[in-house]
């Protein structure tokens, strides 16, 4: 199985929540992520504990098994593997080879938004919608540029808003003042005439 080994990712541990491991995995065809263009490797789960391995249609017959209810077991014939199961949605499945920093991914055939998913695509999708990360330096860096942009813009907006409420503020004193001035000059008038009529 590929494995991609990715530093960031070190403390990324299997979601705390009980994960219904066998029912996302069965019945669906997973194509593993690979860099290698013309490897086309897709994996199915049986629910024999068969595990039907397809590289570019060329097909063996392996096994599989849950170990925990984080951690499946896929002897692959030539070795066995522990794996811990990081993340796994109807979309992806992340696979920790335990006691690493190599992943793997699987994704889901019919999964329209991972459909031609690179490495970085995957990274962004977990990032954003699974909350694990497992981001690179430089995508590390591209979020904090964004967290940057957004508190700047929160900053400006909040500086208008404040300039708007203190103009606002200034209007409605003119116009107390204004009318305080107007009641004044009623008043001495008013004063004026009583004074003048008796």
């Amino acid at each position: 199985m590929k494995t991609f080994i990715i530093n960031a990712a070190r403390g990324v541990v299997s979601q705390k929540k009980k994960l219904d491991i066998k029912s996302k995995l069965i019945g669906r065809e997973w194509r593993m992520l690979t860099d290698e263009q013309d490897i086309a490797a897709k994996y199915i789960f049986l629910k024999d504990g068969k595990l039907l391995i397809s590289i570019n249609g060329v097909s063996t017959y392996s096994q599989w098994q849950i170990a925990t209810d984080s951690a499946i077991i896929l002897d692959e014939g030539i070795a066995t593997f522990l794996y811990k199961v990081a993340h796994i949605d109807d979309n992806l499945i992340v696979l920790n080879l335990d006691g690493t920093d190599s992943f793997c991914f699987l994704i889901n055939d019919t999964s329209t938004s991972l459909t031609k998913a690179t490495l970085e695509d995957i990274q962004w999708y977990l990032y954003r919608n699974c909350d694990m990360d497992i981001l690179s330096l430089e995508q590390k860096h591209i979020v904090e540029l964004e967290r940057l942009k957004i508190e700047e813009t929160e900053r400006k907006e909040m500086e208008i808003k404040r300039k708007e409420e203190e103009e606002e503020q200034a209007l409605v004193e003119k116009v107390c003042f204004g009318i305080m001035g107007v009641m004044a000059v009623i008043i001495v008038i008013a004063l004026i005439i009583s004074t003048l009529n008796k």
